[in-house]
């Protein structure tokens, strides 16, 4: 299964309370995008790129604002940042900042790419969706958005870019982005880019603390090293049910006791990863089945209890099911 890019709760969590904030309900909240509270409020969740995107479609209905993603990223709480940006805005200069945000990006969005780049007198950083499919101009406004506003309040400086520009069509609310990023827009553009004056990447940022960027620091390079490995919590489950098959049945029960969470919580868990657990459970031993059976020092009665099935019997119906023959039937169809 092709996992998905994931964004990161604050994200959520900071768009939920700007909904609030325009006296939108809670219980409209949740209602409109199936959403509860309690979840966005987990700071260790993530959720798939399209929910957020449906997300940010969905708040611009409840608020009634088209440009709410541009307005969003107008406000700066440090309380609904993520990791990435407490990094950042924790740095001593804004070279560090911005050099930080390039390698981080992703934490905060796994589909967002973002490449910092110099030439002459310019700084530009670029913005690429990857996979291409997940692109959302909502997210690209709020993002772009959220970073100069977010410059401009922990330097202390009134910055403005050189230039801003956009692979989408100019919107109605052009006037929207003309007041916040006080500079040339293009459109149309053949990538998402910030350009900036060279020289703005020696601004110091004031009120910054050594101690909380060296701390964060250290757990952003941890989270990007779990992130590049690309575990999904699928296949943690299915490392449990390949490391215990052969001890007998292995059940839901079981699994979500060695993982110290509840059934429930392992049952939605994998279904956010579009998995229900028994078919995760048949594919391991489907796959598994193949394997020992195309190696002719194993027999069926060998197959079945690697496999944790009480019986022979209730392997071979399992693994007609799976491939419509036999064990034996398979076996036979193998080169010799």
């Amino acid at each position: 299964m092709k996992k998905q890019p994931t964004v990161c709760s604050s994200s959520f969590r900071a768009t939920w309370n700007a909904l609030r904030e325009r006296n939108v309900a809670d219980r409209q909240i949740a209602g409109a995008t199936g959403l509860a509270r309690d979840q966005v409020d987990d700071v260790d969740r993530r959720f798939p790129v399209e929910q957020w995107n449906l997300f940010l479609h969905t708040a611009v209905a409840l608020s009634g604002e088209p440009a709410f993603a541009l307005h969003l990223g107008e406000r700066v709480v440090p309380e609904d940042m993520s990791v990435v940006a407490h990094v950042a805005f924790n740095s001593a200069y804004l070279d560090e900042a911005v050099r930080h945000y390039a390698r981080f990006a992703k934490l905060a969005n796994e589909a967002e790419q973002v490449t910092l780049s110099e030439k002459g007198t310019e700084v530009s950083l670029a913005q690429a969706t990857v996979p291409a499919c997940y692109a959302e101009r909502l997210s690209v406004e709020r993002t772009f958005s959220l970073g100069i506003c977010r410059i401009r309040r922990f330097t202390e400086r009134d910055i403005d870019p050189l230039r801003v520009c956009f692979q989408h069509a100019a919107p109605a609310y052009l006037d929207e982005y003309e007041r916040i990023f006080r500079c040339p827009i293009r459109f149309g553009a053949k990538s998402n880019t910030i350009v900036m004056d060279r020289d703005l990447l020696h601004v110091h940022i004031p009120h910054r603390s050594s101690q909380i960027h060296n701390a964060l620091l250290q757990h952003a390079e941890s989270l990007l090293g779990e992130m590049a490995q690309g575990q999904l919590f699928r296949e943690r489950v299915q490392r449990l049910i390949l490391q215990n098959l052969h001890r007998g049945e292995v059940d839901i029960g079981w699994v979500a006791g060695q993982l110290a969470m509840s059934r429930y919580t392992l049952y939605r868990r994998l279904r956010e990863e579009g998995v229900k657990f028994q078919d995760l459970l048949d594919e391991t031993r489907r796959e598994l089945a193949l394997k020992y059976l195309g190696s002719p020092e194993y027999s069926v009665n060998d197959v079945a209890f690697l496999l944790g099935f009480s019986e022979t019997s209730a392997f071979s119906r399992a693994f007609r099911r799976w491939t419509g023959e036999s064990p034996a039937t398979f076996r036979r169809g193998r080169p010799g």
